[in-house]
């Protein structure tokens, strides 16, 4: 073969390997998208159950409705899902690794046009008339601490006695502010945590990503492994002291410091993508990790420890919280993605609708509760919580999705649970960052 020949041969030998892995890349992107928008149909679907599941435990200081028995299977589902918190870190590390991709192909004012549209009407409209109806609801059915306080006739009587008050009843008897947010905490600081970050946001991506050695790549696990739940254990240390101060009590069972810290850590994940890998390779050991530990939590909490606020059971939730998150995180993108058709069609189709099922979700589980209590009468209370319980669950969760598409799946009702996107609206304008216009990424969904 003549040297011109050799040259060609070399030239395309070299052109299609970087074609294979640009597109094992764009592959792998695909599979990491699919596996973050599907795992929003887990972590809601998990959410609405521990709600649901709340309603019917007697310590439960915002949820409890009728339950008068207390059941040690509520006790798991309140320890692994509830006081430890991990459900809400694979929220925040959702939403900032959405941010990261997202600031790629948009610029600023379309991030904050965007994530303003997507959450502020939401929660206006969740605070004042959703969450406005689900008290009632609460007042209605007997619920202790309101009726010790407040004496209502009408729901109308209600809503302006209870919202003109709102402000200037700061009782530490009883959890007045906190009724009032309800769970739409989680949009309020969500929407905060993106405004405040996008400074440190923009500053971060302007740097290229680094690529990691093996050995680098293992000394990063090992440290994470060890420093993770710790660092964790600050913030919620930090929280505890803090948490009574100025507007943070509004928010008293909803660590500030914690969430803040894993908004970022999804934005790192997503600009570090050789550390995401690693995280990915670990997933058996967060597995097994989290799992050996639940037994020893759920006796923490049978023991009664959970009461004492010591920081030694502060630690532990910290601990398993940090694995959980860690082990569901990487086990979705080991599975997810290789759904068979059956299971990712309606998979898609709740992840796409997340957002909508938060916001309604609530107020439908409690008609759902109402509805069921005067059914069954006092046996409700007493018998067969389980079989209750996962009544209640898949009716909530089916009349919530029949709400949204009856009702708010029209443009000018998506407003009001956070479907509506500015893309809907106007035409995007492109970012100016240099980073920004080599190779965007699509962003994904808030």
């Amino acid at each position: 073969v003549d040297s011109g020949a050799l040259t060609e041969i070399v030239k395309n030998a070299k052109g299609t390997d970087e074609s294979s892995k640009a597109s094992l890349a764009q592959d792998k992107k695909k599979l990491y998208r699919m596996a973050l928008n599907r795992i929003r149909t887990i972590m809601i679907s998990l959410v609405l159950f521990f709600h649901c599941a709340a309603s019917y435990q007697q310590d439960s200081a915002v949820f409890f409705l009728v339950q008068n028995l207390m059941r040690d299977w509520l006790v798991y589902v309140n320890a692994i899902l509830g006081d430890s918190g991990w459900p809400m870190f694979v929220f925040y590390t959702l939403a900032g690794y959405a941010a990261y991709h997202s600031l790629r192909v948009r610029s600023v004012k379309d991030f904050v046009d965007d994530r303003s549209l997507r959450l502020v009407p939401p929660i206006f409209f969740g605070i004042f008339v959703l969450e406005a109806f689900s008290i009632y609801l609460m007042y209605y059915m007997g619920r202790e601490y309101l009726y010790r306080f407040f004496r209502y006739e009408s729901f109308l009587d209600f809503y302006l006695k209870f919202y003109s008050n709102c402000f200037s009843l700061m009782i530490s008897e009883c959890p007045y502010p906190r009724y009032v947010i309800g769970i739409y905490w989680y949009l309020i600081y969500l929407w905060v945590f993106c405004m405040l970050g996008i400074p440190l946001f923009q500053l971060w991506k302007k740097y290229p990503s680094p690529r990691l050695t093996t050995q680098k790549a293992k000394l990063l696990t090992v440290a994470g492994f060890l420093t993770l739940p710790f660092l964790v254990w600050g913030f919620d240390i930090a929280w505890y002291f803090s948490k009574d101060f100025s507007f943070l009590r509004l928010f008293s069972e909803s660590n500030f410091y914690e969430y803040f810290f894993f908004i970022f850590f999804g934005f790192f994940l997503a600009w570090c993508q050789d550390a995401h890998e690693v995280l990915l390779d670990c997933c058996w050991y967060f597995v097994g990790f989290s799992i050996g530990m639940m037994p020893l939590l759920c006796h923490a909490h049978l023991s009664g420890l959970k009461y004492t606020r010591q920081f030694d059971i502060m630690l532990l939730l910290n601990v398993f919280a940090v694995y959980m998150f860690l082990a569901v995180w990487a086990l979705a993108h080991k599975t997810l993605p290789y759904l068979p058709p059956y299971l990712a069609v309606p998979f898609d189709y709740i992840a796409d609708r997340a957002i909508a099922i938060y916001v309604l979700h609530y107020v439908v589980q409690c008609c759902v509760l109402v509805l069921l209590y005067y059914i069954r009468g006092d046996s409700f209370l007493n018998h067969n919580t389980l079989c209750h319980l996962l009544l209640h669950y898949i009716l909530s969760y089916i009349l919530t999705l029949a709400l949204y598409e009856t009702v708010f799946c029209w443009r000018y009702t998506q407003v009001f649970v956070g479907m509506l996107r500015v893309s809907d609206i106007r035409p995007l304008s492109t970012p100016t960052s240099s980073v920004a216009k080599s190779k965007p990424a699509r962003a994904l969904p808030a």
